[in-house]
């Protein structure tokens, strides 16, 4: 039952106020009359007995848990039948009950910085707990269970649903089903089949997301679903919702709420490192102009220290930092007032061909850098390749044309370690004298973000990524004039493409196979000898908003069955061949892309090809707008195809599309053209094709369900 105002517990608790009711609990603020300070009493309301065991658990964590982000545990009794935990009181709202209310003022520059250094301090707990001898996972983090300090200091609270060391009993397996937040919680933890230390990275990042977009993540089951059906992840970049946020920032936490829990950070102590990183890497001018000052010929690191410049963010007066209480009620608070938190400092070191710097080559600073340094690189012409194996930054300090890493035989850049940045250099590699597979960047594992670089190479391809390990971020850098492929996918790689121009290569500008799945977002991809983008050999991944032209075959390829989704994309000007090519059995999802302006056709369809073409717009072809041959098949489904100079569909030699609610119309010769026993179905749709005859015998119509499909002026006659 609720406590009334006043009642005396355990001789020395007198209840103040009731500060928030639950099922399961309630939550009061008290006094202690010893010694005058305010606590929190929190009260069990379950006579459930596997609840009742997991609030003693909660009880006895919190005692021998020690951490600044911990409230601290002062006491746990039971009176008759009623448990009472008793911790240190927090005054003020919970980030969700801030968030929900007044989300505009956490989406501002200045609320950015104090929850990274949120995040910078949670990190640190969770590595804390997840390191016990027996680790202790959370599973219940959101921004209702964090709460502010008058120092700016975050507290993660209830540790009710925790997996600990202690008292492992049935709750934690056969009730843990229900013990989670929905927006939060990991896809592992809502099926029941268990948590680890990755599933409170999933749930901090899904918080951070909230509290920095305004908005909660989509829910695990949600995107479950959108996957099975073929559907995009619903789940947006941070960075789409709040330009405030770094893309670099946005990369670590989608990684963090991957749904395979083997694509995520291993560890706290990784994501730490990623996103501080990021951080240290948003001041990079700074950070030149200290070490510019600092730098000399001793070659001892330049210390910079990233200090606290930004106050918290102004919210309302009920929640942020406030000032210790006056009088004889004091908040119980054993450390004295301290500044706002910032991230501790962190090493910049300087690469200088001249001797004006640390280093001279990179090789050398990577080798010798610890990690998490900064690494500034100064314009010069480095002959070299490099390995990435411990998590590091390095920038370009000038003009990207002006500072170039050139390679002969190896690599430029061969990643291996788990996080790594590279911003703002040119990347050039040649191939040696023995023939062998080079790639100018080499990603066989770990988050390597790629940043604002120019690459080219006369090797195998100029980027690389493979192996299951490897999740890049390739973000605004240009591409070009390779010998071989510009980027290639393979062996299950993955990563994010996003706002790349890839030009000119004698081979494919994207080539992604043997079940390589990345994320192409917004890219440009032209004037290339073969194909823009290839898929094959059971490749996957999307392509979403891109603009693939001039190349010399097909904008898209899509073979072996290869099952890529292809989104608002423009496949245009393809002077020898197709916008779309699908073969193979290739069950491509192709969904409101423009297609127009190829040699051959928009779209060829060939060899059991059987690929879902919805709500496009083919048009303006100087042949026909789909060719589907060669026991070609798939669905076209609300595509609206116009002016084209052959037919709209042609469909030959034992091929058996199905037309779908869609409108041709405004062609040069016969809506749809059936010949050389193919045939199909066509459903609801309408043919208005300046022709004789819209169709030839070896076909047949199924009208739908309500209307006859609508059938315009007759087609012309072979």
């Amino acid at each position: 039952m609720i406590l009334q105002t006043d009642t005396l517990l355990h001789h020395r608790y007198r209840i103040k106020r009731l500060i928030s009711q639950s099922e399961m609990s309630a939550l009061y603020q008290a006094t202690d009359i010893q010694d005058k300070s305010v606590v929190a009493v929190k009260q069990s309301l379950t006579s459930d007995p596997h609840l009742r065991k997991a609030f003693g658990r909660e009880a006895f964590l919190l005692a021998r848990l020690k951490h600044p982000a911990l409230p601290r545990m002062h006491a746990y009794f039971e009176e008759g039948p009623e448990q009472f935990l008793v911790m240190q009181f927090i005054p003020g709202e919970d980030l969700g009950t801030l968030v929900e209310r007044e989300s505009d003022k956490f989406r501002t520059a200045n609320a950015m910085i104090w929850i990274l250094r949120w995040a910078d301090q949670l990190l640190d707990l969770l590595t804390y707990l997840h390191n016990q001898q027996e680790p202790v996972i959370h599973r219940d983090i959101k921004p209702r269970n964090l709460k502010l300090t008058s120092r700016g200091e975050i507290k993660l609270l209830d540790f009710g649903v925790a997996k600990g060391a202690v008292d492992q009993t049935r709750f934690a397996t056969r009730h843990s089903v229900r013990a989670y937040t929905q927006n939060y919680a990991p896809l592992e933890q809502i099926q029941g089949i268990g948590t680890e230390p990755c599933s409170d990275l999933y749930a901090l990042a899904a918080t951070l997301y909230h509290l920095m977009t305004g908005h909660p993540p989509p829910d695990a089951l949600t995107r479950l679903a959108a996957r099975l059906e073929h559907k995009p992840d619903p789940l947006r970049p941070a960075n789409e919702i709040n330009r405030l946020i770094p893309q670099g920032v946005a990369a670590v936490l989608h990684q963090a709420m991957e749904q395979e829990r083997a694509h995520r950070f291993a560890t706290a102590s990784a994501m730490r490192t990623a996103l501080r990183m990021v951080v240290q890497a948003q001041k990079p001018a700074s950070s030149a102009e200290t070490s510019r000052e600092d730098s000399g010929s001793s070659g001892q690191q330049t210390i910079v220290t990233s200090g606290s410049g930004a106050s918290a963010p102004t919210l309302s007066t009920a929640h942020m930092p406030e000032p210790p209480a006056k009088g004889p009620e004091q908040v119980h608070d054993e450390e004295p007032p301290a500044s706002p938190p910032s991230l501790p400092p962190h090493t910049t070191l300087v690469v200088c061909q001249q001797g004006h710097g640390h280093f001279k080559t990179l090789s050398e600073a990577v080798m010798h850098a610890p990690p998490g340094a900064h690494i500034l690189v100064r314009p010069g012409h480095y002959k070299e390749g490099f390995i990435l194996d411990r998590p590091v930054d390095l920038t370009g300090d000038g003009p990207v044309g002006d500072i170039i890493i050139e390679s002969t035989g190896v690599p430029v850049i061969q990643m291996q370690t788990d996080y790594a940045v590279v911003r703002n250099l040119t990347l050039r590699a040649v191939a040696g004298a023995v023939e062998h597979t080079i790639f100018a960047v080499d990603i066989a594992q770990g988050r390597l973000i790629l940043e604002a670089c120019d690459i080219s190479s006369s090797t195998t391809a100029c980027v690389a990524i493979h192996t299951e390990g490897a999740n890049p971020v390739l973000w605004r850098c240009t591409i070009h004039d390779g010998t071989g492929t510009g980027i290639l996918v393979y062996d299950q790689g993955r990563g994010i493409i996003e706002e790349c121009d890839i030009s000119g290569h004698a081979g494919t500008g994207i080539g992604v196979t043997r079940q390589g799945n990345p994320l192409v977002r917004r890219c440009r991809v032209f004037q290339g000898k073969q194909d823009g983008v290839s898929v094959s050999e059971k490749g996957a991944g999307i392509l979403e908003e891109c603009d693939i032209f001039d190349n010399g075959r097909a904008g898209v390829v899509v073979c072996q069955e290869s099952t890529p989704i292809v989104r608002r994309c423009r496949l245009h000007h393809h002077p020898n061949g197709y916008g779309l090519y699908v073969s193979d059995e290739g069950p491509a999802i192709i969904e409101e892309c423009e297609i127009f302006e190829n040699a051959r056709a928009g779209v060829g369809i060939t060899q059991g090809g059987n690929p879902l073409l919805r709500r496009c717009a083919i048009h303006h072809e100087k042949q026909c707008g789909i060719l589907v041959f060669e026991q070609g098949a798939g669905t076209i489904e609300g595509c609206d195809i116009s002016h084209n100079g052959g037919a709209g569909i042609r469909i030959v030699r034992e091929s058996t599309p199905v037309i779908r609610q869609c409108h041709i119309h405004d062609g040069k010769q016969v809506g749809i053209l059936v010949e050389e026993q193919g045939a199909g179905t066509i459903e609801g749709s309408h043919i208005s094709a300046t022709s004789v005859r819209a169709l030839k015998s070896g076909s047949r119509e199924t009208p739908p369900s309500t209307t006859a499909p609508s059938i315009g002026t007759p087609g012309l006659a072979s």
